[in-house]
């Protein structure tokens, strides 16, 4: 997780910073490192690229669902589609992209994406199991 802030601090000027921390999210230890706007896009580039090509391989995976499920016409991979797009705008919001495009920083735009993508990948899961059971039936005499 990596938080930018510009602060117009010039080289060579000495400042007071206060800064506190709380947060029951950390998983280890904060560290905080005061670096040029250049140095910071450079070591936050590569992490933010393979996150945005993680979030498009998802979008196109959805997109390939939609079209099996129209062909198809079963409802599921429509579910699991929906349960893509959600996700990928679950783990926006919980890497702050969102927060940051739509200026939304508050927790409660955290936790709902994720409760939603639950639901529909249920949705998704419930008919595949029962199909899958009902293949496997034997006859009752």
């Amino acid at each position: 997780m990596h938080y930018g802030i510009d602060t117009p601090i010039l080289a060579g000027q000495v400042v007071d910073i206060l800064v506190n921390l709380e947060s029951r999210y950390f998983s280890g230890q904060p560290v905080i490192e005061l670096v040029a706007k250049d140095i910071y896009r450079e070591r936050t580039g590569v992490t933010f690229r393979i996150v945005i090509l993680c979030f498009g391989g998802i979008i196109v995976l959805a997109l390939y669902n939609v079209f099996i499920g129209i062909s198809i016409r079963d409802r599921s991979y429509l579910y699991y589609a929906a349960y893509l797009l959600v996700s990928v705008g679950a783990w926006s919001a919980a890497f702050n992209i969102l927060a940051q495009w739509f200026d939304l920083y508050s927790y409660h735009w955290l936790i709902p994406p994720f409760f939603l993508s639950m639901s529909l990948n249920a949705l998704y899961f419930i008919p595949v199991s029962y199909t899958h059971l009902r293949a496997h039936e034997t006859p009752e005499h």
